[in-house]
């Protein structure tokens, strides 16, 4: 019983680290090793000691660690072991955690000399550049673009980067996951000057450390149910999460790597842009596109947490951007997350490049590994291209046309108003009906891929644009006054543009008819529509004619995660820039 209760004591120590590695802690202690790492270990065979497995996994790093002092980085500092290890060999080393508990545990370990700060690596800003930046698991825990990037900033030329973490291996579910791969994290250093040095497969060694959890929690289940975890539930997914480490590993899903890369220049720079970056981005605009965006479009445009932009940088210049914006479609019926592309800019002078290796390739194949498909935020992206940016991008295998624009339009003349419907401007008050007809045509158009056209959605592209004024108008019953459509249109200098519609198939010829005797009613106007190719029919009346436009429809061709389809319900206020 003595003994039981100092174990129980010891446990104290640990038991306010994050979950779950509270209960790694916990285990490590209950099977009498030490505490200094928290971190996998590199097994001989299945029965090697845990604790001398992760001194392994600590060796092997210190292997490539030369003689001579050295500054050194490390991207996480788990228990400070690692940096404690490197100042008592002459080095002079540093470490941040996010974590306030690793930040206390690491500053009481390594004592008063500790050079610990508490912080994300991505908050890290140093006058020096490092000899070596070490990420012993905890790349795995930032988005690679910025680990790259920020790891691109701190790092002398010539200098290594030695990144040992699990990665995934197989694309193999949709979703969220944390590990990255191989092959873009080589594609990343690659396209930021950094060459692999060295790289050694590490899983058949990694593990085992899986195995060892899974029995220890088995033997200490009552312990660490009563001490650290709290509720059986919170324990029975931590069972279920190793069962299921075990069966990626078992089945090649995840790995375990040693990537070592060197610095090989200082020329290019890779990075996410922000608000800072404003004045770089109206100036690339302006050279691409040959007009003035304005910074009240601009924060509009790239809100925070709904759109993702990279920059390519050279000489402290903007010469390449690449954006997208979080975008749900109702596919096939089902709600999925798809990330809009637009604003894909290169310098003119950097055009020449227009290759594999040119900075579009990059960017393009960095955007949409980080953020399309397995493991990632959204399951498809589509955009407009011009002609030129999309035969590159299909020659490239990143894009697939599935479809154009075409123009619909209908000439002036008096229209008489209809007989049963009307139109007012929407309001607030017609939120729950415009929902439930919003519902009724994503229903109707189950057979179709289409942008989710509900209240927010509304609200933010047409009512809240900083520039552009929008009518947006909802038909209405005469007697009942129940809403069966919406349309939007925009005044253009010779007609009005129907840039949206809202409504089920049923309800378009009515919608068209109302939409012409405004258009008619103000300023005597013909009505003009920009739809997608597949869905023109639906729109086509006696008096109706076609004209092709030059807007292509593309749809992202990797990661293919999801069928690629030419069925798509698209209309001009699907666009980004009308």
């Amino acid at each position: 019983m003595p003994l039981l209760n100092n174990k129980l004591e010891k446990l104290n120590t640990y038991q306010s680290l994050t979950f779950p590695l509270n209960v790694y802690a916990c285990l490590l202690q209950l099977d009498n090793k030490p505490v200094d790492y928290l971190h996998f270990g590199l097994f001989e065979d299945k029965h090697s000691d845990i604790y001398s497995a992760q001194k392994n996994s600590t060796n092997k790093i210190l292997q490539f660690i030369p003689n001579e002092p050295c500054h050194i980085l490390e991207i996480g500092i788990g228990l400070g072991t690692m940096q404690k290890t490197l100042l008592n060999l002459g080095h002079k080393a540093q470490g941040m955690t996010p974590d306030p508990i690793q930040f206390e545990l690491a500053v009481k370990n390594i004592g008063s000399n500790h050079h610990v700060h508490n912080l994300p690596f991505e908050h890290f800003e140093s006058n020096h550049h490092f000899d070596i930046i070490i990420s012993q698991e905890s790349s795995q825990y930032i988005d690679l673009i910025e680990l790259f990037s920020h790891v691109n900033q701190l790092l002398k030329v010539g200098g290594q980067f030695i990144l040992i973490d699990e990665v995934s291996l197989i694309a193999e579910d949709h979703g969220l996951e944390a590990l990255h791969s191989p092959e873009h994290l080589h594609y990343m250093a690659q396209c930021l000057g950094f060459s692999v040095t060295f790289e050694e497969n590490l899983t058949e060694q990694a593990r085992f450390t899986m195995n060892y959890l899974q029995t220890q929690l088995k033997l200490h289940k009552d312990i660490v149910l009563d001490s650290i975890v709290g509720n059986i539930s919170q324990l029975k997914q931590l069972e279920d999460a190793i069962e299921k480490y075990i069966q990626n590993y078992s089945k090649g899903v995840y790995g375990y790597k040693m990537i070592i890369f060197s610095k090989d220049s200082n020329k290019k720079e890779i990075s996410y842009l922000s608000d800072q970056h404003i004045h770089h981005f109206q100036s690339l605009f302006h050279e691409c596109f040959e007009h003035k965006i304005s910074s009240q479009l601009w924060r509009w445009k790239y809100p925070a947490g709904q759109s993702h932009a990279i920059g390519y940088w050279k000489n402290g210049n903007l010469t390449g951007h690449y954006a997208g914006f979080a975008r749900e479609l109702s596919y096939f019926g089902k709600t999925i997350s798809a990330i809009q592309l637009g604003d894909t800019m290169v310098a003119k002078k950097e055009r020449g490049l227009f290759t594999k290796n040119g900075i579009f390739n990059q960017l393009a194949h960095l955007f949409l590994q980080q953020f399309i498909g397995y493991g990632a935020k959204y399951n498809i992206g589509f955009g407009f291209p011009n002609s030129r940016v999309l035969a590159l991008a299909s020659k490239l295998g990143l894009y697939q046309s599935v479809g154009k624009l075409v123009q619909l339009s209908w000439p002036e003349k008096a229209i008489s108003p209809h007989p049963l419907y009307k139109i007012r401007p929407l309001s607030k008050l017609d939120e729950t009906d415009f929902s439930n007809l919003w519902n009724k045509m994503a229903d109707d158009c189950s057979s179709l891929i289409i942008g989710v056209r509900d209240w927010q959605r509304i609200q933010y592209r047409y009512i809240q644009h900083p520039e552009i004024h929008y009518d947006v108008l909802g038909v209405y019953q005469r007697i009942t006054q129940k809403l069966h459509a919406v349309f939007i249109v925009k005044k253009m200098p010779d007609h009005f543009l129907l840039v949206d519609i809202i409504c089920t198939k049923k309800y378009i010829p009515i919608t068209l008819h109302l939409a012409q005797r405004f258009a008619w009613m103000h300023n005597n106007l013909p009505l003009h529509a920009m739809v997608s190719s597949y869905i023109k029919d639906f729109f086509v009346s006696h008096n109706t004619k076609e004209s092709k436009l030059q807007i292509d429809i593309a749809c992202t061709i990797r990661p293919a995660q999801i069928k690629i389809s030419q069925q798509w319900w698209l209309m001009a206020g699907d666009t980004d820039f009308i």
